[in-house]
């Protein structure tokens, strides 16, 4: 199975999932899923920038979802 294969195998579990309702109007899930070349070395906690900066240039395939 390829990157981009499995991501859609994941994200699809995703689409059938349900979600806790909000308590008025309308709300969207974002999901992006990533295949990285290597294996990251952050500790534990890391903050979101921390991450993206390590998955800078290592990217193989990239897969954003949004489910209302």
């Amino acid at each position: 199975m390829s990157s981009i294969e499995f991501a859609e195998a994941w994200m699809s579990l995703y689409r059938n999932c349900s979600f806790a309702a909000p308590l008025f109007g309308k709300h969207y899930y974002f999901f992006k899923l990533y295949a990285l070349e290597n294996t990251l070395n952050l500790p534990a906690g890391a903050s979101k920038k921390q991450v993206e900066q390590a998955i800078k240039n290592h990217i193989i395939a990239e897969l954003a979802e949004g489910i209302s």
